[in-house]
């Protein structure tokens, strides 16, 4: 009777989901004590499919002991040094760390829910600590094998964790480097793997001044922004990093373009008188004027500034192609007297030609260095060709311009 008794009395003291939890939760149990981390692996990741045991963060206490498990097998090999699976060591560590934070919300939630202690958190910290250097080391890892999409959860987690209250209180072990470093290793990591809109999870880091990865950290977000359409941010991060990095190339020259496609030359034009103040050697900065003058169709300045860019850089491309172009401008827009036998009509004449033949060199110089941009020097080496009479050379761009 006493026996009865006692059977009934644990049915009633044991909810129906608490007796759910423990028959579910056999399998994973046996698996685990016979330290098969993979099928225990297996009977978790089935068991967070419902609907009740989701919520228990005894589940994702197994889930972590699983991971350990797998992470123990593969670290005995590398101790005994035979053969490991190197990804799959460091992705159970990751694994780790995954579950015990899924644990860590479900117990809060029971916290704030019903008040029930959060009998985990001691024993995950501990854990959290322990394996924190082989997050490190694994992200280091794959972002080393080019495998961008593996590494960002683990510079996720070396980053995100410590900051967390489960982590303590204590971070002296984590230099504030690490971080900054660390989020500069994600920013990369997503824009290599194409995941733009996650470059800029990290941006309060990598903004600071005090940050050393600060310039390609702008460099990335400039270029994300540009993949994304957001013509708003790409230009606000263009402006920043040329403010700040002036000298930087990447910003000038796509801040230019910019300009340029919105035709906002003066502006441009500004800008580099500015900047030249601060280093009248920077041949990106008289290019980028000088792409602005002959856009104002300010012809004889922009020759002056191209050449000049020409007496720092002899290989500066496309400042052969302004030359050129302000030259042939010159003499497009000299307007013909209508009496051929004029005295004028020859001065006319003359200065057209003398235009033309300065301005053949550099058209031709900048064919031979970008022979790939036909539709820049193709209709300037044909008027050029065709005003001074050059037979053979203006058939043959006759012939290209057809095509």
């Amino acid at each position: 009777m006493k026996y009865i008794l006692f059977i009934v009395s644990f049915f009633v003291a044991c909810p129906s989901g608490m007796l759910h939890a423990q028959k579910q939760f056999k399998p994973v149990k046996a698996a685990l004590k016979s330290k098969n981390g993979t099928e225990a692996l297996k009977q978790v990741e089935e068991l967070t499919k419902d609907s009740l045991l989701c919520e228990d963060p005894q589940l994702y206490d197994y889930g972590k002991e699983a991971q350990i498990l797998i992470n123990n097998v593969e670290n005995e090999k590398a101790y005994l040094k035979q053969s490991y699976d190197t990804a799959k060591f460091f992705n159970s560590t990751l694994g780790i760390y995954d579950y015990i934070l899924r644990c860590d919300v479900k117990e809060q939630q029971r916290l704030a829910k019903e008040g029930k202690k959060m009998k985990f958190v001691k024993g995950n910290q501990e854990l959290l600590h322990r394996y924190y250097s082989n997050i490190n080391a694994g992200a280091r890892y794959f972002y080393s094998k080019k495998q961008y999409a593996s590494a960002m959860p683990l510079l996720k987690h070396s980053i995100q964790v410590p900051l967390l209250a489960i982590w303590g209180s204590n971070k002296s072990a984590i230099p504030y480097s690490n971080y900054q470093r660390n989020a500069y290793l994600y920013l990369k990591s997503a824009y290599l793997s194409d995941n733009y809109s996650e470059v800029f999870t990290f941006k309060n880091f990598l903004l600071e001044d005090s940050n050393q990865y600060r310039c390609k950290a702008l460099e990335y977000m400039s270029l994300s922004a540009e993949a994304l359409k957001d013509s708003i941010a790409y230009y606000d991060y263009l402006k920043l990093g040329l403010k700040d990095y002036p000298q930087y190339p990447f910003f000038f020259t796509r801040w230019a373009d910019y300009c340029a496609e919105r035709g906002d030359y003066q502006i441009l034009v500004m800008a580099s008188d500015s900047l030249l103040q601060m280093d009248s050697t920077c041949v990106v900065f008289w290019e980028g004027k000088s792409l602005a003058l002959l856009n104002l169709q300010r012809y004889e300045e922009a020759i002056e500034t191209s050449k000049r860019c020409l007496m720092l850089d002899t290989t500066a491309v496309e400042a052969n192609y302004y030359v050129g172009a302000a030259y042939c401008s010159l003499a497009a827009n000299i307007i013909m007297p209508t009496n051929i036998n004029s005295k004028a009509y020859k001065q006319a004449a003359a200065l057209r030609k003398k235009y033309y033949t300065l301005a053949l060199p550099y058209v031709e110089n900048y064919r031979c260095l970008v022979p790939d941009a036909q539709k820049r020097w193709g209709p300037l080496l044909y008027s050029i060709y065709f005003s001074l009479n050059m037979g053979k050379k203006f058939e043959e761009i006759e012939q290209l311009m057809v095509k």
